[in-house]
């Protein structure tokens, strides 16, 4: 996205006349600049005053400086004033900025956006969930209904370190992937279980490892973790080699597991990861 769309909608009101001609300066530069942080919009239209008028853009120097290529006549003309750029201009476009950076809780790869859940996106959910390979593989019910799905959504998706995984090309859901916290692997306070599930028309295309990477390097880097557990059903190979691919190393074999939401019991596998083992694959 570039920076110029933070120019699109003009103030209703101005300072001296020579104002709307640097706004509409700043937006023909940002027409080839990429988003940038709140800080460094501030630094560059700091940067271009002071470029074009010779006098500094501050809180200690409320002055106003004309500019000749933005006089067009009438009194005032060329006038960019110092004291609504700094009071209204500036703040107006850092709020218009912060709107449009991603959020701080959102993670992003080459093709996908690790975001929080949205009860918007109980629709999309369903279209996977509902599918019987999907959820009784990994240990929940198949969703019987759009409504089934935002109420899943709405109690157990929608808590902290569970992201929806969105596909770029598309802007939508098409799987889910959390770390949790206190489980019965990860009991102690630096360490965490990964979880995740996928829609079937996307298996076998690399999306999984692709998220998990990123999942776990928020988990030892940001999150400061030092083990990360994960586990799978006997006879889900394709979590096994998810597992395998992100460098995890076989603990144990558990028989007669209860899996609570199917009123069923199975065979499961545990397997670790380690920051010093992360690391040394990095």
């Amino acid at each position: 996205m570039k920076l110029s769309k933070i120019f699109e909608e003009k103030p209703e009101r101005w300072g001296f006349r020579g104002d709307p001609y640097f706004w509409d300066y700043l937006k023909e530069q940002a027409e080839s600049m990429e988003i940038i942080s709140p800080e460094e919009l501030e630094k560059w239209i700091k940067e271009e005053y002071l470029s074009l008028s010779g006098k500094p853009l501050t809180d200690e120097y409320m002055d106003f400086a004309v500019i000749e290529q933005f006089a067009h006549g009438g009194m005032s003309s060329g006038g960019v004033d110092n004291t609504w750029w700094m009071e209204e201009g500036i703040p107006l476009l850092k709020s218009r900025l912060v709107k449009l950076l991603p959020p701080k809780n959102m993670l992003e790869t080459e093709r996908l956006i690790l975001r929080p859940w949205q009860e918007t996106d109980a629709e999309e959910c369903y279209k996977y969930a509902k599918d019987p390979r999907v959820g009784p593989m990994t240990g929940w019910p198949v969703h019987e209904s759009v409504e089934n799905s935002r109420q899943v959504i709405r109690n157990a998706l929608m808590v902290p370190e569970t992201y929806a995984i969105v596909l770029k090309e598309t802007g939508l859901p098409i799987g889910s992937i959390s770390l949790k916290f206190h489980s019965d692997l990860a009991e102690k306070d630096d360490e965490a279980e990964i979880g995740y599930w996928l829609g079937v028309p996307y298996w076998g295309q690399g999306i999984m490892p692709e998220a998990a990477k990123e999942l776990i390097r928020h988990g030892f880097e940001d999150l400061k973790l030092a083990r990360i557990w994960a586990g799978y059903y006997e006879g889900n190979e394709k979590s096994k080699r998810v597992q395998e691919k992100l460098g995890f190393k076989y603990q144990w074999k558990s028989e007669n597991l209860p899996v609570v939401l199917l009123n069923e019991t199975r065979t499961g596998h545990v397997n670790l990861l380690t920051k010093e083992d992360w690391l040394a694959k990095k």
